[in-house]
Parts: C-alpha cells; structure tokens; sequence
C-alpha cells in the first residue's frame, strides 16, 4: 500500500480532478505572525543544517526584510 501527499495552491485547484472519493482533502489555515516566523527560522535549520548560525542570520534577515514597511514607490 501506499500513500501520498500532494500538496496545490487554492488557484487551480478545483481544475485539477481530484476525486473525493480516493483522496481526502484538507485545507490549511493561514499563518500569522508568529507562524510565519516559526515556519522561517524552522525552514532555515534544516536548509542550513550544517551551519545554524548562518541558519539563524538567514532567517534574522529575512524576517526584518519583512517586517520593513514599503512607504515609497518611486518608477524612473
């Protein structure tokens, strides 16, 4: 026997004919803040199992690039 997990965006997803009747569908619920910075200093640890500290700088980075709110727009 065997099983699997496939995994879709919600755009398309109706389209892509998987039957209820052989796969059982879920939905996940959105990440907050807190999630989003688990999942990214979690992400990172295992991308970069073999240096946790650039592991942990990654993610550090990427999550004040995120925490940067965009007040300008400028198009030359």
């Amino acid at each position: 026997m065997f099983h699997y997990l496939i995994s879709s965006r919600i755009a398309g997803y109706e389209e892509a004919g998987f039957s209820e009747n052989v796969f059982t569908h879920y939905r996940l619920l959105e990440f907050d803040d807190h999630d989003i910075g688990l999942f990214i200093r979690q992400w990172y640890a295992i991308v970069e199992s073999d240096n946790l500290s650039k592991a942990e700088q990654d993610a550090e980075d990427l999550e004040q690039v995120m925490d940067t709110k965009v007040t300008h727009v400028f198009f030359y």
